[in-house]
């Protein structure tokens, strides 16, 4: 206590009495350095402001980590989540081949929220989009220092293949820079209010601690009757101290009676507590067992206290009963660590707990604190989420994912048992139109009636699940292909022979079902579900209610193969720009030409050589991606055009039935032809009979939309309709062009007699006519005899590309959506 008067002159003249000063023994002179140097005041606020500012720094540190690790994983979750919800929005495009779709979501999401990049992967190809991070509104060292980096969420998609979300973490550095920033502004402001108080406060109390020191000086001594007189006027503070200090006898039976206070408040407290809390000692008997313990062991206290701790409280793993009191810390050695364990209650039921010990000594007494915590909620929650997980929400059937487990266990009893199964994929028809009349929930009630129809139809056996949107799954065990068949005649005439009955309105759905059987071949679930799949589309693509089983020999599933394989190669086509424009001359037989005319037509290079649309189209066109080999091969056009303006020469540009019911082809050869400069009486547009007569009404709106700008149009492969010649007064066309199987067999009295028909069908209704497929002179002269005006063919010039520079022909970019 010798310095506690080292106050400096400076603070201890302002604050003690002049005599009070004097009468301190070993007052230093002021203006000395150091921390000797600091009188009681500052002493006190230093170390104060110190230690405040110590724990604030800690707790901000303590926050900061805390908060790195809950905003990281809010990062990963979102990331997820963005992941999970992409995927479900992609699933529906993906699987009916909708790459524009799957591109306008994919754009659209990318613009929203704190995303990095989006990418969706399938069949080895990639679509990617990404954005740059915007300006960052916090310091680079915060960001450093906090060290949030983007979170990547992966999701696959039911249709096949897997999105991937990154997301950025500048938007939470930003709000833990604002946060802790304001955070040190309000500790600054009330450390310095709290400087400024503790001065008011030590100033007008510091007054008589010389009378309390000297009083504390003499007790030290051994005069334990010294007492200090407690001044009325002196702060409450100061008065209760020279109290506790002249009472200190009182104080002391005062804390005794405290204690026995605390052990009843410990007691209390104990009791309250809804974990089980047993204290034993250090042979492992109870001393003390809250009623939470009692309760969970189904046990009185009076019973457990005193008895072994493995005896009152019997704990089981899976691997038998725990003999030694030991083992129950086997993995409880670091603080906070825990073991679970199953308690063997009273009454027979095991329970699940989770137990966790701390180590007791006080004095010679040791021994541990034995924490049980009731685990059984937790494990009925974590049993919901896995049937949640494996549970279609609408209809309670097992969902892909179980499905796609079920099926691993069938294939390995398959292979080891040599057993025979049977994989079905339904898909309903015209379910859509019960969407699109009467909304979602409509469509929810009909799916969830047949469902259950379905459940109760198929044996006990059978594993029923739905796969997603209108798509059921049924694995069939013990079944050779008639049993299979019967059974999926049956389930399609479950669905059909139902009426449904909506909001007024009657439908009528019907289903398609592909098979696929195994029988002990070594095959994935994902290639039985791919091979049932193609089944099923192959059963659609002949109408409602059909069946087909998957032979992999079979022309049918070949074709759909190769047509899979053609797409997976466009994207890279397009990329390496081996997708060339070629013309062929189309020449007039009578009259004056007005100008040269060529037909556009599009060739793949592959391995050197040259492929033409009748190879890879077919599969551009069933998967939805004709529109966008339309919009390349007229852009294409169009620059080249621009850029050979001394070619004043007329195109013709084929435009496919899907392209023509595609609302947006219209608005794009619109604005190419405003922003070009091209005349639009240099474009004729062939559309073929076929696509002209299903889709009527769009080929007379995009015939009139683009008449006005002076384009001109043709009808396609004419007369390999049935009803050619009444859709003619339908549809305004400039020129008709005849299927070349009547030129290429003009030989046959049928096809001379057809062609002739079709010249003088042109020449009374005004529509000039072209033979294609011209390969001969022979034939030319015979097209003119017959009236024919125009003929286009390897008689007359073969195909050439349209630029022979490969630079300026690769200025066009692929369409983006060449592999959807």
């Amino acid at each position: 206590m010798s310095d506690w008067s080292s106050m400096d002159g400076v603070s201890q003249a302002d604050m003690l009495p002049a005599e009070v000063v004097r009468a301190v023994p070993g007052r230093r002179a002021a203006g000395l350095p150091g921390w000797r140097s600091l009188g009681l005041y500052g002493r006190l606020t230093l170390v104060v402001l110190a230690g405040w500012t110590m724990l604030f720094a800690l707790d901000l540190f303590m926050g900061l980590y805390q908060a790195k690790a809950q905003v990281q994983d809010f990062l990963a979750e979102n990331a997820r989540i963005e992941a999970e919800t992409l995927a479900q929005s992609l699933a529906a495009p993906a699987a009916q081949g909708n790459a524009a779709m799957m591109e306008q979501l994919m754009r659209r999401r990318i613009g929203q929220g704190d995303l990095l990049s989006l990418s969706y992967s399938a069949g080895g190809h990639t679509l990617f989009f990404s954005r740059p991070a915007g300006p960052a509104q916090r310091p680079r060292w915060f960001a450093s220092l906090v060290g949030l980096h983007p979170a990547t969420g992966v999701a696959g998609v039911a249709a096949g293949g897997q999105v991937s979300v990154t997301l950025s973490p500048m938007a939470r550095e930003t709000l833990l820079w604002r946060v802790i920033s304001r955070r040190v502004m309000f500790f600054c402001f009330l450390l310095m209010l709290m400087a400024y108080i503790m001065r008011r406060l030590l100033q007008s109390n510091f007054r008589g601690l010389a009378s309390l020191r000297a009083g504390a000086v003499a007790f030290d001594e051994g005069r334990l009757d010294a007492r200090v007189t407690v001044d009325g006027n002196a702060p409450p503070e100061l008065q209760a101290t020279s109290a506790a200090f002249n009472h200190m006898a009182d104080k002391l039976e005062t804390l005794v009676r405290d204690l026995g206070r605390e052990k009843e408040r410990w007691a209390v407290t104990l009791a309250s507590i809804a974990d089980g809390v047993v204290v034993v000692d250090e042979s492992g008997r109870v001393l003390y067992c809250n009623p939470a313990a009692t309760a969970m062991a189904r046990i009185d206290a009076r019973a457990a206290e005193g008895a072994a701790m493995m005896d009152a409280f019997p704990m089981h793993t899976a691997n038998g009963p725990v003999t030694e009191f030991s083992e129950l810390f086997s993995c409880t050695a670091t603080p906070g660590g825990g073991c679970n364990f199953l308690l063997q209650c009273a009454d027979g039921v095991q329970l699940p707990i989770e137990l966790s010990a701390s180590q007791l000594l006080a004095g010679e007494l040791s021994g541990h604190v034995v924490v049980l915590r009731d685990e059984s909620e937790r494990h009925a929650m974590l049993e919901e989420l896995r049937v949640m997980a494996y549970t279609d929400r609408l209809t309670g059937l097992p969902n892909r994912h179980a499905l796609e487990s079920h099926l691993q266990r069938a294939l390995l009893k398959a292979r080891e048992a040599g057993s025979s199964y049977a994989f079905c994929y339904l898909d309903l028809d015209q379910f859509k139109l019960v969407n699109d009349t009467c909304g979602h929930s409509a469509g929810d009630a009909v799916l969830e009636d047949i469902a259950r129809r379905l459940r109760e139809t198929l044996r006990p056996a059978d594993y029923l699940a739905r796969l997603g949107g209108d798509e059921f799954g049924v694995v069939l065990p013990e079944v050779n292909e008639t049993q299979a068949l019967a059974i999926c005649e049956t389930l399609i005439g479950v669905v059909r022979d139902r009426k449904f009955h909506v909001q007024g309105r009657n439908f009528q759905i019907d289903a398609c079902i592909g098979v696929a059987f195994l029988e002990g071949v070594e095959i994935g679930a994902g290639d039985l579900l791919a091979r049932a799949d193609k089944a099923c589309f192959a059963a659609k693509s002949h109408g409602g209610g059909r069946i087909e089983v998957y032979r992999r020999d079979h022309p049918t599933y070949l074709r759909i193969e190769q047509e899979m394989e053609w797409v997976t190669r466009f994207a890279e086509a397009f990329t390496e720009h081996r997708f060339k424009l070629y013309r062929q001359p189309i020449v007039p037989l009578k009259g004056d030409p007005g100008g040269r005319h060529y037909e556009i037509l599009l060739r793949l290079v592959d391995g050197g050589e040259l492929v033409s649309p009748a190879s890879f189209f077919p599969a551009a066109e069933r998967y939805g991606l004709a529109p966008n080999f339309d919009r390349w091969v007229l852009r294409t056009l169009f620059a080249y055009l621009r850029s050979h303006p001394q070619d004043h020469a007329q195109y013709s540009v084929n435009v496919s039935g899907k392209t023509l019911a595609d609302e947006d082809f219209l608005a794009v050869v619109s604005e190419l032809l405003e922003n070009s400069g091209v005349a639009g009486s240099r474009l004729t547009f062939e559309i073929t009979e076929t696509a002209a007569v299903n889709n009527l009404p769009l080929a007379r709106r995009f015939i009139e939309s683009l008449r006005g700008r002076g384009c001109r149009f043709a009808l396609d492969d004419f007369g390999c309709g049935m009803s050619s010649f009444s859709y003619l007064r339908e549809l305004p066309v400039d020129y008709l062009k005849i299927d070349g199987a009547f030129v290429r067999g003009l030989a046959e009295p049928v096809n001379y007699v057809i062609v002739s028909a079709i010249a003088k069908i042109g020449r009374q209704l005004g529509i000039q006519t072209v033979a294609e497929q011209v390969e001969s002179t022979e034939v030319v002269t015979q097209m003119r005899r017959l009236g024919v005006d125009y003929v286009q063919g390897y008689a007359t010039g073969r195909p050439q590309p349209l630029v022979d520079d490969e630079a300026e022909a690769a200025q066009v970019a692929p369409p983006q959506s060449a592999t959807a």
